[in-house]
């Protein structure tokens, strides 16, 4: 009888312990709660006459934000029309990038930090060809 005593009573704290720890089951994404940091493009330079950036193609540019620096942007994180752009200089404010080969007609700049979550500046690259 004590035998089965333990027994019932594993199944009870088992069954217990499976109900409790089930009832508020949350699904996890990407984008769940956790204060992931941003790097945000707030401003480029050079610009053209109408006010879009600018440059000759191996020009540098240079971008002003937040969290730009190297502890929160991915090594190849500076890209023009999708293509990673050499690093000149980089703070947690500014970054200098070299305008990479190949960008021939409008082209977003954006940013992807060490999350991959990627900021798309608000105007278009016009490269000076």
């Amino acid at each position: 009888m004590k035998k089965y005593s333990i027994y019932i009573l594993f199944a009870v704290l088992l069954g217990g312990m499976t109900t409790l720890s089930g009832c508020d089951e949350k699904n996890f994404s990407a984008d769940y709660d956790i204060p992931w940091v941003v790097s945000k493009i707030t401003n480029v330079t050079p610009l053209d006459a109408e006010g879009y950036p600018t440059g000759a193609l191996g020009t540098n540019i240079t971008l002003e934000g937040e969290n730009l620096g190297s502890d929160y942007v991915q090594p190849d994180g500076f890209l023009i029309g999708g293509v990673p752009c050499g690093v000149v200089s980089q703070s947690a404010t500014t970054a200098v990038i070299t305008v990479p080969a190949g960008i021939k007609e409008p082209s977003d700049i954006s940013v992807r930090n060490l999350h991959s979550r990627t900021f798309v500046y608000g105007k278009q690259f016009i490269p000076d060809l």
